[in-house]
């Protein structure tokens, strides 16, 4: 009887070291295969190995989601040519991060370099709403905000003054 009075202590004690390293190997190997991941999805992207790289930082992403990871696969996207995928990826970054400023200016670059202008309104309005400040989108909005017209409704549009301008639709 005596031993199982010293015995018990001793193991619930190294049951309680054991555990720390079960769960302290369980992280570690957790970032290994992030990391290991991320480095291939890198290496085959340099390669332009574009189906595995993708597949590749989709495991990272799932590991461990994070906004320089989602803005870091959507510049993938847009390097790879892969514009529809590259917009739909931005637009999924400012709903999973809507306070995070990075999916912003990341779409916003695409809208720019896209020429879709009212897109970029849009965005810049809702960042706005949103009570967000970037200096990157301020830019942008600064850049393009006399230089956009509504191509398809008015022809002609003059000079803005007070708010207004001259504009010709449909011969008048």
């Amino acid at each position: 009887m005596k031993n199982y009075k010293f015995l018990v202590p001793v193991l619930l004690i190294a049951m309680f070291f054991g555990s720390i390293y079960m769960l302290f190997d369980l992280k570690t190997s957790e970032q290994r295969k992030y990391d290991q991941a991320l480095a291939t999805a890198r290496d085959y992207r340099e390669q332009d190995i574009l189906v595995d790289a993708e597949d590749y930082y989709m495991q990272a992403y799932n590991q461990k989601p994070s906004i320089d990871l989602a803005v870091e696969i959507g510049d993938f996207y847009w390097a790879s040519e892969q514009i529809r995928d590259a917009s739909d990826w931005g637009e999924t970054i400012t709903r999973t991060y809507p306070e995070e400023p990075k999916g912003y200016e990341f779409l916003m670059g695409i809208y720019d370099q896209k020429n879709d202008y009212s897109a970029c309104f849009a965005l810049a309005e809702t960042f706005t709403k949103r009570e967000l400040s970037s200096p990157v989108i301020d830019e942008i909005i600064g850049r393009i905000e006399y230089t956009f017209f509504f191509n398809t409704e008015y022809h002609g549009a003059g000079i803005f003054s007070g708010g207004l301008s001259p504009v010709q639709q449909e011969g008048y």
